[in-house]
């Protein structure tokens, strides 16, 4: 390790991130939570001699009635993302019936799509109370199951190549460069260009741009 620090450091220069001393970098969510549940586990079989398996459908249902029903009255305390009184908001609005709900919950409640307003109109086309909108009829089948609402980076490489005629790995790296303000503008006029040939009103391609 001492070789490898004095092969990326300078006195005057101290690295800034793990990755400038050629580390992997690893990001590892809900520690505390995995903490819980191992000692839930435990406890379990402790008191009952069954073992559980967390990682088992047969042993873990996530489609329980009993637990969705506990997180659309808002107990969510201890829950991994969604325990937060942000959170706690946005699901006592949105009511997930499933874990699908639950994961286009924690996608909708991130500071792009709550400035956006996409939460609103997620919920209320959701709930019957707006019909929902698709921006062009080609993009229909791929927004479909969220009501209009781009929510998934998948439905982003899918919506590329149907206006821009590219394919999935060129829509992950202009999806990926979408993050990028120095090149957002770039990825923006290609998709007006590509989406004007392919037959594309510039109001469609706007919209897309700006949801």
């Amino acid at each position: 390790m001492r070789g490898l620090l004095q092969r990326h450091t300078t006195p005057t220069e101290p690295p800034e991130n793990v990755e400038d001393l050629g580390l992997l970098k690893l990001d590892v969510l809900g520690v505390r939570m995995q903490s819980a549940m191992a000692h839930a586990v435990t406890e379990i079989r402790r008191a009952t001699g069954r073992q559980i398996g967390l990682d088992s459908p047969d042993h873990v249902d996530l489609g329980d009635a009993a637990t969705f029903e506990l997180i659309r009255g808002g107990s969510v305390l201890g829950c991994f993302q969604i325990e937060s009184s942000g959170q706690e908001d946005l699901i006592a609005r949105l009511q997930p019936q499933n874990m699908r709900d639950v994961i286009a919950d924690i996608s909708l409640f991130r500071p792009g799509p709550v400035a956006g307003g996409m939460p609103a109109r997620f919920i209320a086309a959701r709930h019957g109370h707006e019909a929902p909108h698709y921006p062009h009829p080609d993009l229909k089948p791929i927004l479909d199951d969220t009501y209009g609402v781009v929510i998934w980076h998948e439905q982003i490489m899918a919506i590329l190549p149907v206006m821009t005629g590219c394919d999935r790995a060129a829509a992950d790296i202009a999806r990926r460069a979408l993050a990028d303000p120095d090149r957002l503008d770039k990825v923006e006029a290609w998709l007006r260009s590509c989406a004007a040939e392919r037959g594309y009103s510039p109001a469609v391609a706007e919209e897309v741009d700006h949801p």
